[in-house]
């Protein structure tokens, strides 16, 4: 939508505004990755190079340099993995403490969520993060057409078929609990 506004207007497309329009598609299809990559979201990333975004550079920077807080907390969260449903589902918990053991901060959490989705076999990922408030967020990720996107919305979150979240008004094992039977529930027979 901002691309089409963007090139309709007959501004020129600077390599700033290339590498961030560029960075936000890469982001939303989970590096080209997703169900929502389209031959269009395809030419429109071709556009944006050719317009200077650099996808090697964008691509590092994005997804490849992670603080040590970031580096260090994924190792102890990713030893924690739960695997449920004969290993389709897979589930990990980030509490208040493991922030402050590995001195990581908010934005040190974000993509976590994406190690849920390495093992082989594994269909839905979810990571349950302890907030400060009290509440709990909860970012799902899932492959093929498993639509994530309504189990976020039944808890008043929202997102795509592959990503989505939202925030609980419980604490973290509440949460944990109630959302794990919920994907129970939900995916039993569908995985």
């Amino acid at each position: 939508m901002i691309y089409d506004l963007i090139w309709e207007s007959g501004l020129p497309v600077t390599p700033t505004m290339a590498a961030n329009l560029y960075a936000a598609i890469l982001t939303d299809t989970g590096r080209f990755h997703f169900s929502c990559t389209t031959p269009r979201s395809l030419r429109i990333a071709a556009e944006l190079m050719e317009a200077g975004a650099d996808p090697t550079q964008l691509t590092n920077d994005i997804y490849f340099r992670q603080s040590p807080a970031m580096i260090r907390l994924a190792a102890l969260v990713a030893a924690d993995m739960e695997y449920l449903l004969d290993g389709r589902l897979c589930a990990m918990v980030l509490d208040r403490a493991r922030l402050l053991e590995t001195k990581a901060n908010q934005s040190d959490t974000e993509g976590l969520v994406n190690l849920t989705m390495s093992a082989a076999g594994v269909k839905v990922g979810v990571l349950f993060t302890e907030m400060e408030t009290g509440r709990t967020k909860v970012s799902f990720r899932s492959q093929d057409a498993i639509d994530v996107g309504q189990i976020a919305a039944h808890y008043g979150g929202g997102g795509h078929v592959n990503a989505s979240g939202c925030q609980i008004n419980l604490p973290l094992a509440e949460a944990r609990r109630d959302v794990l039977a919920y994907l129970k529930e939900r995916l039993n027979g569908s995985l």
